[in-house]
């Protein structure tokens, strides 16, 4: 777009897929610097074309989208709810969604314990990844690694009480994170849905993300 208009303003727009989610004061809200709640409300959206969005409205075709996958003989399931933008000419459905992929199958290992098999959507489910961290001192280790290929999705390790450190791949999205680097104090860093993005505008998609952090009680 700016290579071809030199501008990609107005051409793109943000739609809320549950309207009702819409800060009452959302055009103040996204006119500010980059922020924790600035995140959250473009986290309800999903990002289309001015006319992909006006069809989308005009439309006004909601519903929702249910995926199952298995893994031996266990099915997990994962339920989305969007808006649909229906193509009577090419005679498709497209479906739109700001909820993420979660049917990954992967390998968690818990310290020496047996690994388990699970899809992403299990790790995020009644809390297991934070019921986990929260006995990171007697399992000493947890890693996720992808059972499709040879990805590690993340590793954390326990340093002392109350300390973790962390090697998470970009892409993994059932982490969100904010934090100021050591290096570059006056800029903060956003991980959302396995995307790296920092205040200053730059956007890594790709790569492992290295950390030392604390474990709050809170978890």
């Amino acid at each position: 777009m700016v290579e071809r208009y030199g501008t990609f303003n107005r051409m793109f727009q943000f739609h809320h897929v549950d309207p009702t989610t819409k800060d009452k004061h959302y055009r103040k809200l996204m006119a500010q610097r980059l922020s924790r709640r600035q995140m959250d409300e473009i986290d309800k959206c999903v990002l289309l074309c001015t006319q992909c969005h006006a069809i989308i409205h005009a439309q006004e075709i909601t519903g929702t989208l249910e995926l199952s996958a298995q893994l031996h003989k266990r099915i997990a399931k994962q339920q989305f709810s969007g808006w649909i933008r229906a193509d009577r000419v090419a005679k498709t459905l497209t479906f739109v969604t700001n909820q993420p992929y979660l049917l990954q199958p992967c390998e968690v290992r818990l310290g020496t314990e047996d690994p388990k098999m699970l899809f992403i959507v299990e790790i995020e489910q009644d809390r297991n990844l934070k019921s986990w961290l929260v006995d990171l001192a007697r399992y000493k280790s947890i890693e996720i690694r992808s059972l499709s290929n040879p990805r590690r999705y993340m590793q954390v390790t326990h340093i002392s009480p109350g300390f973790m450190s962390v090697k998470q791949t970009l892409g993994l999205p059932i982490t969100a994170l904010e934090f100021h680097p050591v290096e570059r104090p006056n800029e903060k860093i956003f991980i959302r849905n396995g995307i790296w993005l920092s205040s200053s505008g730059q956007v890594l998609t790709e790569g492992e993300l290295n950390y030392t952090c604390s474990l709050l009680p809170s978890m």
